[in-house]
């Protein structure tokens, strides 16, 4: 589903040079810097990914951006033509060069476009319709893959159950999953940021909502689903909006729309089934989108990075305090270990948040 029912809901010859306005932010005794600029101010942007030098960035009225240097320079990608109105609510690009875009909405809005490897120019002609909502109730929330292209979509249940769609090669070929697990009436996701689902190594987790019980649905290898109660509020426009994985550890976010009492964060052990509260989040309704952040390779915990319309929050390792990092509507984070995070949202805004500024409370 989308964030909110009501919603708040060409790769061209030349590349758009993107100039980064500096603010400068105090915290304590650090200066914290954080760039920003805007891509499109038509466009909302909901999604972001990070890999290698690689960021790919989407959004509303069929808007998709591609730096290979790591955000300083973005070029608009060329997407087909009946493709102005949709919601690009998620994206991945792979090492090899392919990209899959993922668009959010009812039934035949809800698709997904795939981009074979090293196509030198990426042009509208190129790009293969490999998926589309079978009917009205279909509607494609987040999705999440591995290093390897194996991938997970996940999408509002229906009467089938919930909705899972697998592919094992980067996104070409997708089916529905067989679920061993229950969906509850009108459970599904949230199309905010392209994190209600997370994979990494032998895990694949999904966070679901707008059901009485929020659950969290996690996989092992070639162990059957699971399902686990989840702390958060249910009901409509509640649960689990974000999830990130790190070890035997998954990171949960989310909350309700219905409210503007403080968001909710979690962890939950793999190893033992346990969830532990963290701090509460300074951050009002839901959080819409997270992503960890590791100074260097040999961090054994990650910053967390949390956003909403409010702003952009950092709780760092062992700290019991959330950080403000920006006042920005960021919809959603990725970063890069030692390199700093990236959040996008409305009015298409991309802002940069270096290592410093995420390390201004350690």
């Amino acid at each position: 589903m989308s964030v909110n029912r009501s919603k708040p809901s060409k790769r061209q010859s030349t590349v758009r040079n993107v100039l980064f306005s500096l603010i400068a932010l105090t915290t304590g005794n650090a200066q914290a810097a954080v760039t920003s600029t805007v891509l499109d101010e038509k466009a909302g942007f909901q999604a972001v990914t990070w890999t290698n030098n690689t960021v790919l960035v989407s959004g509303t009225h069929g808007s998709a951006y591609l730096s290979t240097n790591n955000g300083k320079q973005f070029t608009k990608l060329s997407l087909p033509p009946d493709t102005e109105a949709l919601q690009f609510r998620d994206n991945q690009w792979f090492r090899d060069g392919s990209i899959v875009l993922m668009s959010a909405g009812e039934g035949a809005q809800s698709r997904l476009y795939y981009l074979a490897a090293n196509d030198e120019k990426i042009q509208s002609a190129n790009w293969q319709l490999v998926k589309q909502g079978e009917h009205e109730h279909v509607f494609f929330d987040c999705m999440a893959f591995t290093e390897q292209g194996e991938g997970w979509l996940y999408g509002d249940s229906d009467k089938q159950g919930l909705y899972i769609l697998h592919t094992h090669n980067s996104g070409k070929d997708w089916t529905r999953q067989v679920m061993p697990v229950t969906a509850q009436a009108s459970e599904g996701g949230f199309a905010s940021s392209g994190t209600c689902v997370a994979a990494m190594g032998d895990w694949v987790a999904i966070g679901t909502g707008n059901s009485l019980q929020p659950g969290l649905l996690l996989k092992q290898q070639n162990q059957p689903w699971q399902r686990f109660a989840a702390l958060f509020e249910g009901g409509e426009a509640a649960g689990i909006f974000s999830i990130q994985l790190s070890h035997n550890t998954l990171y949960a976010f989310g909350g309700s729309l219905k409210h503007q009492q403080a968001a909710a964060a979690f962890k939950f052990d793999t190893n033992k089934a346990e969830w532990q509260a963290l701090p509460t989040p300074a951050l009002n309704g839901a959080i819409y989108g997270s992503a960890l952040y590791f100074h260097s390779q040999n961090d054994s915990l990650p910053g967390v990075v949390i956003s909403n319309p409010q702003g952009v929050y950092l709780l760092s390792p062992g700290s019991t305090r959330w950080q403000n990092i920006s006042n920005s509507n960021i919809w959603s984070l990725a970063c890069k270990t030692g390199a700093g995070c990236i959040g996008v949202g409305k009015s298409g805004v991309v802002e940069y948040y270096s290592p410093e500024s995420l390390s201004a409370a350690r």
